[in-house]
């Protein structure tokens, strides 16, 4: 009964509802406000303030309503262990944060988390340790530097820590060449080498890393090459190829790639000429490189007879210069015996030689034959040893790969290609086209390029700037003269001179073996074109030992001339060229007994061209 009375009580609200649903709405809309408030308790904003909605329905007061109260908190940068944070301002009343100070940009995180150490190796010249390189927290204590002993060059000496593989101990060498801290004795393959590649290498972006990877193949190099315990070990490829190597040097952990790594080797092997056993290939994988070796100098027993040779032969033309200081003189020098001891090597097919031989300095000094590379490098190690500037080039010359020199003659880097200057078609097999040139491009020469990583075998260093005028000295140079009573005199080669001219003399003239200017001797090579062609009272002419050549036309004046008498008549070879190509014609010494017979043979003439007289290496 009490249930059917409430259905009938709802459904009668419902129906005074359905009937005039506005008058429920109407009793809302003229609420008057007279109510407890009841706060949110979220905090509402604006730029200026902070509230409490009150949550009774119709209600709109806000309450707790005051302006905000702002502190600036400025920025912390986090550290290792701490954290930090961002700028902020923070409402004390409302408990918000705001990125200005306007406090219309709410945020919800400022905090920056800490950084945790950054743990970096720190060595000094004692100790290695670990530390934060950001805190300078140490991480792992200092130990000391462990060795075997000094590594040592011409530059001078250091350690290498067993540990930690950082140097210590860098000092020079006391008592110059003969340390007596770290017991170095100049050797030959510091001598002979160079470091104007390590230098450049130096300048570059991550020069420290390549210069350490070139010292990691010194360090290599330098012990395979004078050992003759180490045999180089044979390693086959992919492809099955098989090579010998004297060892390998990790370079990935340096952080170079394979291409910087190879162009490094490749300024290596051009600073260091002396070392003939080392080829121009390499074996490498993604870590490593190996440094190849010739088959032929595998053996350390081979390498130790071939350097013996090799020192022998280069204290010998070291000897030719003994006493020289001048750049100029030195380079001369080294010129001319170069090309007066060995010819181009050729193959039986008469095509440039491609054994390994003929590329190094084993060419000129071993085996009297070479190409481009040995005429270069012989060239380089040589003035290397005399203390003398140079840089070995490559590139191109007369459409053909090609290697010359420069060299730094008083402050002016010149050119210098022995090979080109080689001309044993020529009187005297000699010219110096070639020699101690100026000029921003040289003649008939283009270098490689310069820098490409990308090209590794081919990597060549920048060279320097070249002089742009002639070298001139106060010293006699190449083609300059002087003149000792009737004669004059040019130099013509180191040490050597052309008589120019006779003058006037007469009679029994016989000519001297050597013309002395100032302090030095210079050896009289060669009779010069014209040289007697005012000289018609000549009746007598002694030729001494020293004349190698006698050119066309010296004698043209000497109408009187009927005896001549060659002190030295072996070897003689006397050409001439009719316009068709040159005729030669070798001269017995038998024929030159009888003074008036060897003076009709000088004056005779071949088709109207004067013979020149040359004197035969062989017999030289």
């Amino acid at each position: 009964m009490k249930k059917k009375f409430l259905v009938v009580i709802l459904s009668l609200i419902t129906a005074l509802c359905a009937g005039g649903a506005f008058f429920g709405c109407d009793l809302l809309s003229n609420f008057n406000g007279n109510h407890t408030h009841v706060p949110s308790s979220r905090w509402e904003t604006d730029s200026a303030y902070h509230w409490h909605d009150c949550t009774v329905i119709g209600c709109s007061e806000q309450v707790d309503k005051n302006a905000h109260t702002l502190e600036h908190i400025q920025a912390k940068a986090p550290t290792c262990t701490a954290d930090g944070n961002l700028e902020y301002w923070h409402c004390t009343g409302c408990d918000k944060y705001y990125a200005n100070a306007n406090a219309t940009q709410e945020i919800s995180k400022f905090t920056l988390s800490a950084q945790g150490h950054s743990i970096v190796s720190m060595h000094d010249n004692e100790n290695h340790w670990q530390e934060c390189e950001n805190c300078r927290t140490i991480t792992v204590a200092k130990q000391a530097h462990t060795a075997n002993g000094y590594i040592k060059n011409k530059n001078g000496h250091y350690k290498t820590c067993l540990e930690c593989g950082e140097r210590f101990d860098i000092g020079t060498h006391i008592e110059g060449e003969n340390c007596t801290v770290c017991g170095y004795t100049v050797n030959y393959a510091d001598k002979c080498s160079s470091d104007y590649g390590y230098n450049y290498l130096g300048t570059l972006t991550n020069g420290a890393k390549y210069q350490s990877l070139y010292e990691k193949i010194d360090e290599l190099a330098f012990s395979f090459h004078d050992d003759k315990t180490q045999t180089a070990s044979s390693v086959t490829v992919t492809g099955g190829a098989s090579y010998f190597v004297a060892g390998e040097v990790n370079y990935a952990s340096l952080g170079l790639s394979l291409n910087q790594a190879e162009s490094v080797w490749a300024t290596y092997r051009n600073d260091h000429p002396l070392y003939y056993w080392l080829s121009g290939q390499i074996v490498h994988n993604s870590q490593t490189l190996s440094l190849c070796v010739y088959e032929d100098y595998k053996s350390g027993s081979v390498r130790t007879a071939e350097n013996d040779n090799l020192y022998s032969a280069i204290d010998e033309y070291l000897n030719a210069v003994s006493g020289e200081t001048g750049a100029y003189e030195i380079a001369f020098a080294f010129h001319d015996k170069i090309i007066d001891d060995i010819s181009y090597a050729r193959d039986e097919l008469g095509k440039p030689q491609t054994e390994g031989w003929a590329h190094n300095v084993l060419g000129v000094f071993s085996v009297g034959e070479a190409v481009c590379e040995g005429y270069a490098k012989a060239f380089s190690l040589l003035l290397n040893a005399c203390g003398v500037d140079n840089v070995y080039v490559t590139g191109e010359s007369k459409g053909e790969g090609h290697a010359w020199n420069m060299v730094n003659i008083d402050g002016g880097w010149y050119w210098y290609d022995l090979t080109w200057d080689d001309q044993p078609h020529i009187g005297g097999g000699i010219i110096y086209e070639y020699m101690c040139k100026a000029g921003a491009e040289f003649t008939d020469h283009t270098v490689g390029e310069i820098g490409n990583f990308d090209d590794p075998m081919n990597y060549l260093y920048a060279i320097p700037s070249a002089a742009t005028t002639a070298y001139n000295s106060s010293a006699l140079e190449l083609g300059e003269q002087f003149t000792l009573e009737y004669f004059t005199y040019e130099v013509c080669g180191y040490n050597r001179v052309s008589l120019k001219s006779a003058g006037a003399v007469s009679g029994d003239v016989v000519l001297t073996d050597y013309a002395v200017c100032g302090t030095r001797y210079f050896s009289l090579y060669e009779i010069g074109k014209d040289a007697f062609v005012n000289s018609v009272n000549v009746t007598r002419l002694t030729i001494p030992q020293s004349v190698k050549v006698i050119k066309n036309y010296s004698i043209i004046g000497c109408n009187k001339l009927n005896k001549v008498t060659f002190v030295d008549k072996d070897g003689w070879v006397r050409s001439s060229n009719d316009g068709n190509g040159a005729v030669a014609y070798s001269v017995s010494a038998v024929s030159l007994e009888n003074p008036a017979s060897a003076a009709a043979l000088l004056k005779e003439t071949y088709n109207m061209y004067t013979y020149t007289w040359v004197k035969s290496a062989a017999a030289s």
